[in-house]
């Protein structure tokens, strides 16, 4: 008669009478079985040693073997069993939780049997919102968040209102039997059955994982081995965060003050610190933040266990092999085509840039903590960066070593590019692709900018690659094609663009073959890449003053920062970003015929969407993918430079989409493309596509490219204004630089003598001791034009005059001084 026992035994009977037959497992408080079935398996496991789950076991067993186990509603008894409230509990959390969960790591058609339905999967997942929500209505009312208070209160009463709904019959039940009273003492029972019982099964299934299977059960040896990798990053993480603790404050500020000021160059006293003692106590209140992500790569590894995670391993290595393999002919294409495009690279002279050299300046020469934590400008593509640094510790600071991981990256490009076509359509249509790739101006442009937007092209193709196996399920690929998201993300955020097209392509693709359901087995892998890339931009966000990352992804969002600019205006920003983009893509071709080259790309993605498979997923992204992302950042227009990433991803659905007379590769029994044998035929077309891949490259001699290619640089040469500096008295006066002229500058100034930002950005006060000012400018492209006013760039101040102007190498050099002086 007791509340608890009239739970129980009425959930209990409620369960059975509610499965669906057949059932993996067998109960023995009112079961029968034939004694030929009970002895086959050899009966009850006595390794249990305690009444628990042997007779579940039991029917795992019977099931294995093709035996029928089915529940019999009509046939009904009486358990006379006096359960307690304490009894209960321990025998759900003890006897049942955990073995149940041992079982499920074994036998996972129990998750879905009677006690795992998906009603009571519902019926937990409300009660645990209600619970959790009710928490932090709590919590928001102790701290005066009468707003946030109210909200949470009523999804936890909602969450509460859908889980008595969902469990209605069983209260209905008990109210039947003994009473609304009860009843309504069940509804205690059972909200702690369901906040306490699913928590310890999982944890049962953690153990069972690690326990392994009867046949391959884990050693001792690699069960350490694995609780290693899981949990000493977090035991790193919480030392580290313990002993910033300990230092404090003061201590920290002045460490960062001593790197800051031998990263300068300077002695402390003569530089605004990075780090104040407000800015140094922010970092150390966000430190704690690192345990997030390290707790959660330790709760992921315990949860998969030992030998999932090494199948997993095995199922990635497998797929990458499968992936990225090349036949002879194929291979030996690629590298040609890459030396041909190395040779190009090397053969051209192109003076540094201003994002360059800035990416030198600012983070080349800086220590990794700085380069992790200094996020206040896209230039600072932080895996780029650190790259960079790592040459100019080997190499040094010449342009050919600062340009050297861009132009690594560009190479590997092009066997990802034939590569990637390749699976979509054949070893034929890689070659052109690749071929097509080296022969681009823009390509060059990749290779000889020390930007990480090789990486972000890199990554792509070798997720187009990837694509087909997604398209099929293919254990392990969604791992490799969620990791390269990750690394393209960490390169530079433009990234969000290849991913919008390549998931949005995939989950089109996938719903269009397999329905809804399908599509969304892909969510999974866009948040694994999300929070990957997350948790290296996660350092950033803690070091930074401001907001880091975070702040300066948002100034990119019209919708943030501004709000008042118009859609309409912003897409007509992204119509003339394109517009100058396409200029670089097409160039030397005249900008009047140009734009035919879109009806091969407007044909090819209509056919590829006809064509289905991992094409018409290609297809699908191309139209959907980027424009959704574009949607989602408020419309905000990326810059031209940024869209490098364009040309390559069309010209993979130009050669695997368009309808070309050419012999597609064939397809395997599961659609998958088949790498296709080297014939005669595609040999000396081979040849002559190298042949004319290096003609096109070695045609353009290195002057016109540099001197011709719009957009490219802003002034011709910044050696010979960084000779005439040297020559002057840099400690008697200021140098200031407007627009694009301070980066390169200070590089050679750098490069040629060790001087570390001698020329500044011109803004802000400027007093006496900083005179004369020399003002830097890009040299006028017409001669005689008029110089604009400097003023605004002098810091306001009326009284200085000019006292010489003259252009050295491609920069316009104005020195003001005193009336006076003069």
């Amino acid at each position: 008669p007791g509340i608890a026992a009239t739970y129980a035994n009425l959930r209990h009977h409620l369960v059975h009478q509610q499965a669906r037959n057949p059932v993996p497992g067998f109960w023995t408080g009112l079961g029968a079985v034939r004694r030929d079935a009970f002895h086959s398996v050899g009966g009850f496991d006595a390794a249990f040693g305690r009444p628990s789950i042997e007779d579940v076991e039991f029917g795992l067993r019977l099931s294995a073997v093709q035996r029928t186990i089915e529940v019999v509603p009509e046939a009904n008894g009486t358990h006379l069993k006096a359960w307690t409230a304490i009894g209960l509990w321990k025998t759900d959390l003890f006897s049942r939780g955990i073995p149940w969960g041992r079982a499920i790591a074994t036998h996972p058609a129990l998750a879905s049997a009677m006690n795992g339905s998906p009603r009571a999967r519902i019926a937990i997942l409300s009660i645990s919102i209600s619970a959790l929500s009710a928490v932090l209505a709590m919590v928001a009312g102790v701290a005066g968040l009468g707003l946030s208070a109210i909200t949470f209160g009523v999804i936890a009463f909602v969450g509460l209102g859908a889980w008595v709904l969902l469990e209605r019959k069983l209260f209905g039940l008990m109210a039947r039997h003994r009473g609304r009273a009860t009843a309504i003492g069940g509804l205690g029972f059972h909200a702690i059955h369901h906040l306490t019982v699913p928590a310890v099964c999982l944890f049962g299934v953690m153990l069972g994982r690690w326990e392994g299977t009867a046949i391959e059960p884990v050693a001792s040896r690699r069960r350490v081995a694995w609780l290693l990798v899981a949990w000493v990053p977090t035991l790193v993480m919480v030392l580290v965060v313990a002993m910033a603790t300990m230092a404090g404050p003061a201590s920290i500020h002045d460490r960062l003050l001593d790197l800051e000021a031998g990263m300068r160059g300077l002695s402390i006293g003569r530089f605004q610190p990075r780090y104040d003692e407000a800015a140094t106590a922010r970092l150390l209140a966000r430190l704690p933040v690192l345990l997030l992500p390290s707790l959660l790569f330790g709760v992921v590894i315990s949860w998969f266990g030992p030998c999932r995670l090494e199948a997993s391993m095995q199922d990635l290595l497998s797929s990458l092999r499968e992936t990225f393999r090349f036949r002879m002919g194929l291979g030996i294409a690629t590298s040609l085509l890459a030396m041909i495009l190395l040779l190009g690279i090397l053969r051209t002279e192109v003076p540094m840039r201003t994002d360059e050299a800035a990416t030198v300046m600012s983070h080349g020469l800086a220590n990794p903590l700085v380069i992790m934590g200094n996020y206040q400008t896209p230039n600072n593509h932080m895996l780029h960066s650190m790259l960079v640094w790592t040459s100019i510790q080997c190499f040094g600071t010449e342009p050919w070593a600062v340009r050297l991981p861009a132009m690594l990256f560009c190479l590997a490009c092009v066997p990802l590019i034939a590569v990637a076509t390749a699976r979509l359509r054949g070893d034929l249509a890689g070659l052109l692709a690749a071929a097509m790739f080296v022969c681009l101006p823009s390509t060059l442009e990749l290779g000889t900018n020390a930007r990480g937007y090789p990486i972000v092209v890199a990554c792509m193709l070798a997720m187009i690659a990837m694509l087909p196996m997604m398209a099929r399920n293919r254990p392990g690929a969604g791992l490799g094609f969620a990791v390269a998201g990750a690394v393209g993300l960490m390169a530079v955020p433009i990234m969000a663009y290849p991913l919008g097209l390549l998931y949005g392509g995939l989950f089109i693709g996938r719903w269009r073959n397999g329905g809804f359901g399908e599509a969304m087995r892909c969510v999974p892998f866009a948040l694994v890449t999300v929070l990957l890339a997350a948790t290296w931009y996660l350092p950033a966000w803690i070091a930074a003053p401001g907001d880091g990352p975070l702040g300066t992804v948002s100034r990119q969002l019209p919708l943030v920062a501004g709000g008042d600019r118009a859609v309409v205006d912003e897409l007509g920003k992204v119509g003339h970003w394109l517009g100058k983009a396409w200029k670089q893509w097409a160039w030397p071709v005249p900008e009047g015929w140009s734009w035919l080259v879109t009806i091969p790309i407007v044909v090819s993605i209509a056919a590829g969407l006809v064509r289905g498979r991992a094409v018409g997923m290609l297809a699908a992204g191309i139209l959907v993918g980027p424009a959704v992302v574009l949607a989602i950042t408020g419309f905000g227009a990326p810059p031209w430079w940024t869209m490098a990433w364009i040309p390559p991803v069309l010209i993979v659905a130009l050669m695997a989409g368009f309808p070309w007379p050419l012999r597609p590769g064939r397809l395997g029994a599961a659609g998958e493309p088949v790498v296709s044998s080297t014939t005669p035929r595609g040999i000396i077309l081979g040849g002559v596509v190298i042949v004319a891949a290096a003609s096109a490259i070695f045609w353009l001699p290195p002057d016109r490219f540099r001197r011709d290619y719009p957009n490219r640089v802003w002034i011709g040469d910044a050696g010979p204004v960084a000779a005439w500096l040297m020559e002057q008295d840099l400690e008697a006066g200021s140098v200031r630089a407007i627009g694009v002229a301070h980066g390169p500058v200070n590089y050679e100034l750098h490069r040629r003598a060790g001087l570390l930002r001698s020329v500044l950005i011109a803004k802000g006060p400027i007093d006496d001791s900083k005179l004369p000012v020399h003002l830097l400018v890009s040299a006028p492209k017409v001669p005689g034009s008029v110089d604009p006013d400097p003023s605004r760039f002098l810091g306001g101040r009326n009284d200085l005059a000019l006292v010489d102007r003259r252009v050295v190498g491609g920069v316009l050099v104005r020195t003001y001084d005193l009336s006076a002086s003069r």
